[in-house]
C-alpha cells in the first residue's frame, strides 16, 4: 500500500530470512538488524535492484514481542495489551544492489489499545486479524496512534520516500500525514 501510494513500481518478493528477537539488545538496533537482514536476502539475488526491507515489534513492559506462535498466544497476549499503550518498533533497510550502499533507520510509534473484551478478543481471532502481526495488533484494536501512522503499519513512508528520492526516484502520490 504504502508504495502504491508513493508511486514508486515494486515488486514483492518474501525475504528467505529467520528473524530472532534478541531481548538483550536496542530496540533501535535490533530492528534495524532485522530489517537489513531481510533486505539483504532479496538484495544477494539482484545486481541492479533497489530492495526495501522492514520489520516491526511491539515493546510492551520492556519486552520485545514478535508475530504470535498460535491463536492461544495472540489472545494472551491481545488480554495483556487491551486498554493499554505500547510502542511499536518499525526498521527500514533501504538497499541500493549496484552500488552496494545500505541505509537503516529505527522509528517508534505508540499505539493505544482499545479495551478489549473476550468477545472483542474473539471476534478478532475469528477473523484472522492478528496473522502475521507484531504481537498480535493490527489497526483494528487500536484506538489512537502517535507518529507515523505508515510506521505503526510496518513501513515508514516518510523515511522510505525520502530515501527514494535521494537515489533518484520520482515520487509522488497524495501526503501521507502523521497523526
Amino acid at each position: 500500500m504504502v508504495m502504491a501510494l508513493l508511486g514508486v513500481p515494486f515488486v514483492s518478493e518474501p525475504p528467505e530470512f529467520e528473524e530472532v528477537i534478541d531481548q538483550t539488545r536496542p530496540w533501535d538496533e535490533l530492528v534495524c538488524d532485522l530489517s537489513l537482514g531481510k533486505a539483504r536476502s532479496v538484495a544477494q539475488k539482484y545486481d541492479e535492484a533497489v530492495v526495501v526491507g522492514a520489520d516491526t515489534f511491539v515493546v510492551f513492559e520492556n519486552e520485545y514481542i514478535g508475530k504470535p506462535a498460535d491463536d492461544d498466544q495472540a489472545r494472551e497476549r491481545l488480554r495483556s495489551l487491551g486498554g493499554k499503550s505500547c510502542a511499536i518498533a518499525t526498521g527500514l533497510a533501504v538497499i541500493n544492489a549496484r552500488l552496494g550502499d545500505e541505509f537503516t533507520a529505527a522509528v517508534e510509534t505508540i499505539a493505544h489499545i482499545k479495551p478489549l473484551s473476550e468477545s472483542d478478543v474473539d471476534d478478532y481471532i475469528e477473523n484472522g486479524y492478528h496473522i502475521g502481526k507484531a504481537s498480535a495488533i493490527s489497526i483494528e484494536v487500536v484506538d489512537r496512534i502517535e507518529g507515523e501512522r505508515s510506521a505503526a503499519l510496518g513501513l515508514p513512508a516518510g523515511l522510505l520516500a525520502e530515501q527514494l528520492r535521494s537515489l533518484g526516484f520520482n515520487v509522488s502520490g497524495r501526503p501521507l500525514s502523521s497523526a
